[in-house]
């Protein structure tokens, strides 16, 4: 029989995989895996044309990778921090630009 550390290890296993599995349904492409500062500062305009123009889903969950990277660097100071926030917010203010009234 499987016991209760067994039934909860199993279900964080299939809950762990089930977040690449639907991407992958959606058909999300990032350029890259922003998983380092150096990765991402050295792609940061492939990283941002990717938010402008990537489903929301899709943009939404790379914009946020990328922004953790960022405030887990200190390799960036606060104030390039809030820079880079606010690129990710003129990037997803383009994929959805106001309509005319």
């Amino acid at each position: 029989m499987l016991n209760k550390l067994s039934i909860i290890l199993l279900v964080v296993y299939a809950l762990s995989f089930s977040q690449a599995f639907a991407d992958e349904e959606k058909g999300c492409a990032p350029p890259y895996k922003p998983d380092n500062i150096f990765t991402v500062t050295f792609n940061y305009s492939e990283g941002m044309e990717y938010i402008s123009s990537a489903d929301k889903s899709c943009s939404d969950k790379f914009s946020l990778e990328l922004i953790e990277t960022f405030r887990d660097s200190f390799w960036i100071t606060k104030g390039c921090l809030v820079a880079t926030i606010k690129d990710v917010d003129k990037a997803k203010a383009k994929r959805n630009p106001p309509q005319p009234t």
